[in-house]
């Protein structure tokens, strides 16, 4: 079962390539969400924006997009803020406290300084031959040439909240808009660079009660706003956020639902409205506007109509389990919860482009939630197809090769059947694991209030000659009910093996027939953590990842023993080879197990 999840947004190009031993940190590409745009800069007839997941480059004019995200230019790729300098050279802020530069070459530069001492960069400022940093812990002054901070202010008022959302610099001001007041220091004469700036009577606070977000000169008038804002001279553009939900139809002519509608105004008329969240404005030499959403991706108004502007990426916030088909598509599921909006489903990917299958895409596919977040089931079967078990909306199957959905209602809650649907049956069921053992029968974990008495894993035949073609294991009141099973693991001599949050392990095997002749149950083990995932190898041994460990099971030997070597919780496995074993960890990084050496290399930042 070749399945695993990490809670950080990071991918292993292993993947996708042929497996080697040699290791180096040009294996890894980051991937994250990128539908948020934290800032927006016009260059010329390019337009430079900022996203969650990487840097954005549009050209209109020519209708082309680039798009920067590799681990080399950006070791954090959630950019949060841009400034373009005298020279040409693009500034980029990133959310853990990088400053990248890049120049009109397109020669990268990564600066580590805030990311050291965990200053989170909310914006910032080419002024001169330096730049004026915004971030979570104050303003400071970076000078690149030497690649340091040569000034810092950690507070600007008596509020005691050092954060600086925008900065600006008017009249021989530097103005700091902070989350609730705003801020001026004179930077007149030698100030700028010899000026105190820890000194906290030298700035001029101005109490707001509300965090500021942007400044604008409209009209002669220099004006510090709680909103996106941006002053064309003659027209002030500002923008209301609403709360309220909003729907926009898709190029494929479905409707989609999204959290919140943003009004824009020119003056005090609204002129055109998006939906989520307006996060910044900006304008080009055309005089267009552009604007960053939140959950919707760019904007671009020309004055008529606006045009939006995607980046082809993941949408996720959270990924539970990531999948590397045999095919090389690598499929991903999220942390589900409440009514998901449409940036939530299934993703895939086979290394040239996104898809993302949820209620708007994909008719026969339903919201996944209504009671559990946690989405984990991913399997492939023997003929290449995609099974998902979800988080509340019971189970799905993906013929990969006719592009075709299908689902299954499992739980049993309303009548004791298992076949599949062309269409959604509306019924309520939680599948964590899912997995096909080495005869073809399909094992699924199944939570449901009902699963007290008709039992918590149950073995599916899909083949339709069977009858019956399914067989419920385990109810409470027996020997071996395990509630709520988080994974299923089949070892390469047929064993099956199912592990829950509780840290109860169940191995079991059959004959060949478990739904007319039963199981055999091999092991009965609950005194483990958590078992988020298992990796079984070619020579009978499973790894076994828990809240306090690595174990192995050898089922050749029928024997568990705890792993020596590693000792941190482990919240995912997956495999190079079977003598090579990374492991995802609750706050210790990535780690790289060399079983055969006894050795670990692991990974973080």
């Amino acid at each position: 079962m070749r399945n695993f999840g990490f809670q950080a947004l990071l991918f292993c190009s292993l993947m996708l390539i042929p497996a080697c031993n040699a290791f180096s940190l040009s294996n890894f590409t980051n991937y994250q969400n990128v539908i948020k745009i934290n800032d927006i800069v016009a260059s010329g007839n390019k337009i430079w924006a900022a996203s969650s997941g990487g840097l954005l480059l549009i050209d209109p004019k020519k209708n082309s997009q680039a798009f920067y995200s590799d681990i080399y230019s950006f070791p954090d790729v959630n950019l949060t803020a841009l400034s373009m300098d005298s020279k040409g050279n693009l500034w980029i802020g990133s959310s853990l406290g990088y400053i990248y530069k890049r120049t009109p070459a397109g020669e990268f530069t990564s600066y580590d300084s805030y990311y050291g001492v965990g200053w989170g960069i909310l914006d910032i400022y080419a002024y001169k031959d330096y730049i004026i940093v915004g971030s979570t812990k104050g303003c400071s002054i970076f000078d690149p040439q030497k690649g340091t901070a040569i000034r810092n202010a950690t507070a600007m008022d008596t509020t005691g909240d050092p954060s600086v959302n925008v900065i600006a610099v008017h009249n021989d001001s530097l103005y700091v808009g902070c989350n609730r007041s705003y801020d001026a220091f004179d930077i007149s004469g030698n100030n700028f660079l010899d000026g105190n700036y820890l000194d906290i009577s030298l700035w001029n606070p101005v109490y707001t009660g509300s965090a500021i977000v942007s400044f604008v000169d409209s009209s002669g008038s220099f004006m510090a706003r709680s909103g996106p804002s941006l002053s064309t001279g003659k027209t002030l553009f500002r923008c209301a956020n609403s709360a309220d939900s909003s729907s926009f139809i898709t190029a494929d002519s479905s409707t989609v639902k999204i959290e919140g509608t943003a009004y824009v105004y020119a003056g005090d008329t609204v002129a055109f409205n998006v939906p989520g969240a307006v996060t910044r404005m900006s304008g080009d030499t055309e005089g267009n506007l552009w604007l960053g959403t939140d959950k919707n991706f760019l904007y671009c108004w020309n004055g008529k109509s606006a045009s939006q502007y995607k980046i082809s990426g993941p949408t996720f916030n959270y990924f539970n389990r990531v999948y590397a088909a045999r095919n090389g598509t690598v499929w991903m599921t999220t942390l589900a919860s409440g009514n998901p909006p449409w940036y939530e489903g299934i993703m895939s990917f086979d290394g040239k482009q996104w898809g993302l299958y949820n209620r708007f895409s994909t008719k026969l596919i339903n919201t996944f939630s209504g009671g559990s977040s946690d989405f984990r089931g991913i399997c492939e079967d023997n003929s290449g197809n995609m099974w998902f078990g979800t988080s509340g909306s019971e189970i799905y199957k993906y013929y990969t090769s006719q592009n075709i959905w299908s689902s299954y209602f499992v739980s049993g809650y309303v009548f004791d059947s298992i076949r599949e649907y062309s269409y959604y049956p509306n019924y309520w069921g939680i599948h964590d694991a899912i997995a096909q053992d080495s005869s073809g029968y399909m094992w699924f974990s199944n939570y449901q209030n009902n699963t007290i008495t008709t039992g918590p894993l149950v073995c599916y035949n899909a083949a339709l000659s069977q009858t019956p073609s399914y067989r419920r294991f385990f109810p409470q009141g027996t020997d071996y009910y395990v509630q709520n099973i988080s994974s299923i693991c089949v070892d390469s001599r047929g064993y099956i093996l199912a592990g829950n949050n509780d840290g109860r392990l169940l191995i079991l095997k059959h004959n060949g027939n478990p739904i007319k002749e039963g199981v055999q149950v091999v092991l009965n083990q609950s005194n483990l953590s958590s078992i988020p995932g298992m990796y079984a190898t070619s020579g009978g041994i499973t790894w076994i990842a828990t809240g306090s460990g690595l174990y192995k099971y050898n089922s050749v030997k029928d024997s568990l023993t705890a792993d020596t070597v590693v000792k941190s919780a482990i919240s995912c496995i997956a495999a190079e080879t079977d003598l090579i074993l990374w492991l995802g960890t609750s706050g210790s990084g990535l780690i790289r197990y060399d079983v055969a050496k006894d050795s670990t290399k692991t990974i973080d930042m």
